[in-house]
């Protein structure tokens, strides 16, 4: 049943960098790379579970991490005039 679910979450990857690849704005593409970071961690967890391997759990943690803090950063950096200032 996981392996079942992780290839649903690599299809729902793939799926998610198209539309990160053809969206017009560059708000949507943050929340595209925002839900791709999402289902991979995700991945990683359930990577862990089945191979019953903690690391991959230290590897999920510590890409959420940095994940949110990039998204974050560039949000603040889009929002404040990028650029353009």
């Amino acid at each position: 049943m996981i392996t079942i679910t992780m290839y649903l979450l690599i299809i729902a990857i793939a799926a998610t960098t198209l539309k990160l690849l053809i969206s017009p704005t560059i708000w949507e593409r943050i929340l595209g790379l925002n839900l791709i970071t999402g289902k991979t961690i995700m991945l990683l967890l359930l990577m862990g579970i089945q191979r019953d391997n903690l690391f991959f759990l230290d590897i999920a943690l510590t890409f959420s991490i940095v994940g949110f803090l990039g998204i974050t950063l560039l949000t603040r950096f889009l929002a404040g005039g990028g650029r353009q200032k």
